[in-house]
């Protein structure tokens, strides 16, 4: 009976290791923080738009190749003072670029990618790190470069007094331009910095 138990156990443990549909990657790596490159809860962001780039050398050994990514989030290290949810839409492109070179007209840059999400995303109250992801209406397929990536943030509130901070990474400069407002979502994106959020890429585990 003992060897029995034993065989079965030995059987399921691989089977539960490799059965996850899913893998989640981060890239870039954690190595600072900062609430103001995503949207983070208070009404300075009612509207806020932004775009990063993910490098190659960020993803690789990480997602494989010609590969569908199914899942996008970020990683909060904390939350905001209370929860906040608006619209999030998100856009994908695969890029060679080893620098930042997607340009700040938001209407131009956001036009030629791929918009991937559109739909409710909720800032949460969190004490400790949490990574909030979304289910991609689109599901992109990540070829072994690296990966343009643009927000576009809404909301109506009631927002958080105490802004959310994100994860991020400060070793590009230049690695992001985003823009926030109060009244309209802005048109031109210009303010650039090394801060890069962590983003979490969720896709089929090949």
């Amino acid at each position: 009976m003992k060897k029995t138990v034993l065989l079965f156990a030995l059987f399921c443990v691989p089977f539960l290791l490799f059965s996850q549909a899913i893998l989640t990657y981060m890239a870039p790596t954690f190595a600072g923080t900062s609430g103001s490159r995503a949207p983070n809860g208070t009404s300075a962001h009612t509207y806020f738009r932004g775009s990063t780039i993910v490098l190659a050398s960020e993803l690789t050994g990480g997602i494989p190749n010609n590969t569908a990514i199914t899942k996008f989030g970020f990683m909060f290290n904390v939350g905001a003072s209370s929860a906040v949810t608006g619209n999030l839409k998100v856009y994908m492109l695969n890029t060679t670029s080893t620098t930042y070179a997607n340009g700040t007209d938001w209407a131009t840059l956001s036009g030629a990618m791929t918009l991937v999400y559109n739909g409710n995303f909720t800032i949460p109250v969190t004490t400790t790190p949490l990574g909030v992801d979304v289910t991609l209406s689109t599901p992109f397929t990540y070829t072994g470069d690296g990966i343009y990536v643009a927000y576009d943030w809404s909301s109506s509130g009631p927002f958080a007094t105490t802004s959310a901070v994100y994860q991020c990474n400060n070793s590009l400069t230049g690695g992001i331009v985003m823009a926030t407002s109060t009244t309209a979502p802005p048109t031109a994106l210009t303010a650039s910095s090394a801060f890069r959020p962590c983003i979490r890429f969720g896709y089929n585990n090949p």
